[in-house]
């Protein structure tokens, strides 16, 4: 929660009105994938099976090994020589991490159903663990099971590359917002092809199904107030418009609700690493509207400077990509002792990138708080949870910490011996 209107960001903001909010991107793109699959109903489907998938074989090795059998048997059917990829459990803190449980599907999709298959069929298995298998079985030869496997697969394996360069230290804001807008762009593509995704989905596995689940169903007219009439719509044009469409459409949305906040801090600042391309009307504009942000830190000599600085740029030559970045131009100005000459440029610099795109180096930190505040400590005071909290996310400072002084001052005053 971005705490617009009364949370923290709007107390941070009232004390401070240069301050920006830029959410931590990776956690964002969990929040994009959670939105994108409540809003279809097949897709909340999908996901509880891959769950479903993975606790039945994770809770047998009996069933773990006839699931590996299965299949290296299938790889070596196919001559394929790759790791086994092994059903992946689904991680609720981190989202782009279902991309492996949806990519062990997508590799072993025969190999999974002939394990599923052996133990529903095995007369020597229990009633329940062949009850279990069978329907297990039974849904991975609809169409619509698989097709979602295809188009998940591509989604989170984008998600997943974008949401670990996001965290990569040192990473600004300007980039991260490149990384997510390309993002997007990727997704939007997706709208125009469906008819190939269901291609791939039908050529994945002989034992799918050629047909939606509905396509079996006889389709009744139906009647409208006015007088006319209605056809349903069946199959597959009913599962693009009902399920596919929604999907996309909402992960768009979301991407772009969440852009808006690195747009802002993008438009102020990303003339920079475009300095030496633009023109000096263009960079006179730029840097006036930037006084104008920062009027209490920077003053009217940043025009000239930039006007300087980008016809010493020009001058040096840079090819190289890294020389459009920001920190690569504020490690040029300390590198080449040129603080005095261009001092509101570098204080500039330092503004910007003091902006941080992510929060934490990964969004496993979120799931402290579930881990420390369980069911059994439900009476937990707010002081002592925060302590706790910051002990468990600083727990390399606190194991480097010595506490013989600590306990043995403790020790002291709760002795219950005292001296007569």
């Amino acid at each position: 929660m971005s705490g617009k209107y009364k949370g923290v960001q709007a107390e941070i903001k009232k004390r401070n009105k240069l301050a920006h909010y830029v959410p931590c991107a990776a956690h964002s793109l969990n929040i994009v994938g959670e939105s994108s699959v409540d809003e279809c109903v097949e897709a909340t489907s999908f996901f509880g099976y891959l769950q479903k998938l993975y606790a039945f074989f994770v809770a047998s090795t009996h069933r773990w090994e006839i699931l590996i059998e299965n299949i290296n048997k299938k790889n070596e059917e196919i001559g394929t020589h790759r790791a086994v990829l092994v059903v992946k459990s689904l991680s609720a803190t981190r989202w782009s991490c279902r991309e492996q449980a949806v990519k062990s599907l997508v590799s072993n999709y025969d190999g999974i159903f002939n394990a599923l298959k052996q133990l529903a069929e095995n007369p020597l298995e229990k009633k329940d663990t062949k009850d279990e298998a069978f329907s297990l079985k039974k849904k991975m030869i609809r169409l619509e099971n698989a097709f979602m496997a295809i188009f998940w697969n591509q989604v989170l394996e984008r998600f997943d590359a974008t949401s670990k360069y996001l965290q990569k230290p040192g990473l600004d804001v300007i980039t991260g917002h490149t990384m997510l807008v390309s993002l997007l762009q990727f997704v939007c593509d997706f709208r125009g092809q469906f008819e190939s995704l269901e291609e791939k989905a039908k050529a994945m596995s002989s034992i799918l199904n050629t047909s939606y689940q509905d396509g079996y169903q006889r389709r009744g007219i139906k009647k409208l107030a006015d007088g006319s009439t209605e056809i349903p719509r069946q199959g597959s044009d009913k599962f693009r418009i009902e399920s596919y469409l929604p999907m996309i459409d909402k992960i768009i949305s979301e991407l772009e609700k969440r852009n808006k906040a690195y747009k802002e801090v993008s438009d102020i600042f990303g003339f920079f690493s475009r300095l030496s391309i633009l023109s000096s009307e263009e960079i006179i504009t730029k840097a006036r509207n930037l006084i104008l942000q920062y009027s209490d830190d920077l003053e009217d000599n940043l025009v000239q400077e930039l006007l300087q600085f980008s016809a010493f740029l020009k001058t040096l030559n840079l090819n190289n990509e890294s020389s459009s970045s920001v920190p690569f131009l504020l490690n040029l100005l300390i590198e080449r002792d040129l603080l005095e000459v261009f001092p509101e440029i570098f204080i500039a610099l330092r503004i910007y990138l003091c902006i941080p795109i992510t929060n934490c180096e990964t969004e496993r930190s979120f799931s402290k708080l579930s881990f420390i505040k369980n069911k059994y400590r439900t009476t937990m005071g707010e002081a002592r949870l925060a302590h706790l909290a910051l002990m468990s996310i600083e727990n390399e400072l606190l194991s480097s910490l010595n506490f013989d002084d600590i306990i043995e001052d403790f020790s002291t005053l709760k002795a219950r011996k005292k001296a007569l």
